[in-house]
């Protein structure tokens, strides 16, 4: 996405505020969309300081996306490490649900003693909130995909289909 626009929305003709103010929101937009090359570029060319603009958020936020779908929990669980107050306060499962997908990819790489372990060690203490959830995981260490079980027939890919 180019950024060629801006030249043409007259900008000149607005107050030095009002155009700081535009541009902020533009790179705000850039991001949320996902351009953060043409955030980046735009708050570059504009002298937008850092600190009126998130860029630097957003490029975590893009790492960590970026290694879920690699199926790559690690970044996740340390982002999730430095903000557990922020997560507690919203009652996040976030944390949760990355434990649950690793335990699952163990599962699925038939690697069941170290599920075993794992299980114990990290979702043991999600017990007594997410009894429901961690069942019906968890039994997929004894219902493999052949299983004429349909509850476990198909079992979830992904953390976030098993509620």
């Amino acid at each position: 996405m180019k950024y060629t626009f801006i030249e043409s929305a007259e900008l000149d003709n607005l107050s030095e505020g009002n155009s700081t103010r535009l541009k902020r929101i533009l790179v705000d937009y850039t991001l949320r969309m996902s351009y953060y090359d043409t955030a980046v570029k735009l708050a570059e060319s504009s002298n937008i300081q850092q600190d009126l603009v998130d860029i630097d958020v957003f490029l975590e936020a893009k790492k960590v996306v970026d290694a879920l779908q690699k199926k790559e929990v690690a970044p996740a669980l340390a982002w999730c490490a430095e903000n557990k107050s922020r997560l507690k306060k919203t009652k996040s499962k976030f944390d949760f649900q990355l434990r649950l997908q690793e335990f699952i990819e163990l599962v699925r790489a038939e690697n069941n003693m170290r599920a075993i372990t794992y299980a114990r060690k990290y979702l043991a203490p999600w017990g007594a909130t997410h009894m429901k959830e961690l069942q019906r995981v968890v039994a997929t260490l004894a219902f493999k995909s052949n299983t004429e079980c349909p509850i476990y027939k198909d079992p979830p890919h992904s953390a976030l289909e098993i509620s």
